[in-house]
């Protein structure tokens, strides 16, 4: 078995983009098919060497030649079932209504065939995706949030992500938990780092809310901070490709000069991404 564990080197090249020639990750072959697994973290790297476990390919084609049918056919969990009836079986009939309401509608904001504006066009590049590593300690899950962590450095902030900072609240009839990104003793301020347009939302709105009165019972304020209330990206407000740029520079600069440690995928993802 090869076990390895690799530093990170990076570098810039002309035109704007980066390459990454090594991964910070622990490595090992697939004992069946001999394919390279990447770990960041060091403890399921070796729970995978004290179990030997396989890659994902070859565990799920072993599953299959155990059970050949297996998601075929009546052992298939949505056989003979429609959405609304799977979610009626799950949440009872009143709040899969809800449910089901919220998601065609969402569904129905895309137009079809050629109306669509993406229609023959490839997917976003890195859509759906985040930087995401630690600064001074601290987990952070998005670019934004870690823009805010170096420009509040003396807020002497710390994860708001702990029991005590939860806030329960009620979203289509069910009951959820929420955890906000950081708190500041100094400030006395709970804070929530999110993007203009996810802050808009409606259903994050609903739960801003609850978490407002929540910290107003504990004598806490509580903050949204989006795009327009970070100094670094006031200037480019309004265009999605300078904002864009602006945050691969930040992110880049920071981890080249050891400022900030990246998650492998975020490390993969800096190295396709070309401006």
């Amino acid at each position: 078995m090869n076990i390895q564990f690799f530093s990170i080197s990076v570098i810039k090249r002309s035109r704007g983009r980066y390459i990454i020639e090594n991964n910070y990750m622990f490595t090992r072959n697939c004992p069946t098919c001999s394919k390279e697994i990447c770990y960041s973290n060091k403890q399921s790297f070796k729970n995978s060497i004290s179990k030997n476990s396989d890659c994902k390919s070859c565990s799920v084609k072993k599953q299959y030649e155990k059970n050949p049918e297996k998601n075929k056919g009546d052992e298939n969990g949505m056989f003979k079932n429609s959405l609304k009836i799977a979610m009626n079986n799950k949440y009872g009939e009143k709040i899969a209504d809800l449910k089901y309401s919220e998601w065609k509608n969402k569904k129905n904001k895309f137009k079809p065939g050629k109306s669509n504006p993406q229609f023959g066009k490839s997917p976003f590049k890195g859509g759906g995706r985040s930087y995401q590593g630690w600064y001074k300690g601290i987990y952070f899950r998005s670019s934004f949030e870690l823009i805010f962590m170096v420009e509040n450095q003396n807020l002497d902030l710390i994860s708001a992500e702990k029991t005590e900072f939860r806030v329960e609240y009620t979203n289509l009839d069910l009951k959820r938990n929420y955890y906000p990104d950081f708190y500041s003793e100094k400030s006395n301020t709970v804070y929530e780092i999110k993007s203009n347009q996810w802050a808009e939302d409606p259903l994050n709105k609903n739960k801003f809310e609850f978490a407002r009165n929540h910290f107003k019972e504990k004598n806490m304020e509580y903050s949204i901070i989006t795009e327009k209330n970070l100094e670094y990206l006031k200037n480019a407000i309004g265009s999605k490709y300078k904002i864009g740029k602006l945050v691969l520079d930040f992110i880049y600069d920071k981890f080249i000069n050891n400022e900030i440690k990246l998650t492998p995928s975020s490390i993969k993802r800096m190295g396709k991404k070309t401006f």
